[in-house]
């Protein structure tokens, strides 16, 4: 595979492209911040205080030990997380929690819907759930191909997280509406 040469019309387009991201970070920034309530700066607690870290945002709340530390918050009925690496690619699996019993149509208590390959990345005061597109794969030392490839095959953001409250490498976001979503699409 081969990779073009960079011409002027090219990087006026990547200019362009790295404006519009910039932009459109800038104005996702200011709404993220303000919704106060979950996951925003407020978080539930009272007025726009300002949470300074992990520990003091999550006190009261039961601790979930696992590959990713879970937040239970009895009162308010949140489930937060604690993204411990950001660029790590982890395996997600989705499945239904309830069926129908054993039956023909198919909706299994327990069955799996769905797995994929996932990294946690910051963009701004975000976090973004992406999905790698492994269908399109550049198997080289070329980086220059490396490159072509992955421009030229997009990646998903399969969900967006406000950063509820950082904690040196280690953030936290609320991650209610991420988990119990119909991730299935059994409407």
């Amino acid at each position: 595979m081969m990779c073009p040469q960079a011409t002027p019309r090219t990087r006026g387009i990547e200019i362009a492209a790295l404006v519009f991201v910039l932009m459109m970070s800038a104005v996702t920034a200011v709404p993220a911040a303000a919704q106060g309530g979950r996951g925003g700066a407020g978080g539930g607690r009272a007025g726009g205080d300002q949470i300074a870290s992990i520990d003091d945002r999550v006190s009261g709340f039961k601790k979930l030990d696992g590959f990713v530390p879970l937040y239970w918050d009895e009162a308010g009925g949140r489930l937060w997380m604690e993204v411990p690496k950001l660029n790590t690619e982890v395996l997600y699996s989705t499945g239904i929690a309830a069926g129908l019993g054993s039956n023909d149509i198919g909706i299994d208590r327990g069955a799996l819907s769905g797995s994929r390959i996932i990294s946690f990345e910051r963009v701004g005061p975000r976090i973004l759930v992406v999905q790698p597109n492994y269908k399109y794969r550049a198997l080289t030392g070329n980086h220059a191909e490396v490159k072509a490839v992955r421009d030229g095959f997009a990646r998903s953001a399969i969900w967006s997280f406000p950063i509820a409250a950082p904690s040196g490498d280690r953030l936290l976001v609320d991650a209610t509406e991420f988990l119990v979503r119909d991730s299935s699409e059994m409407r």
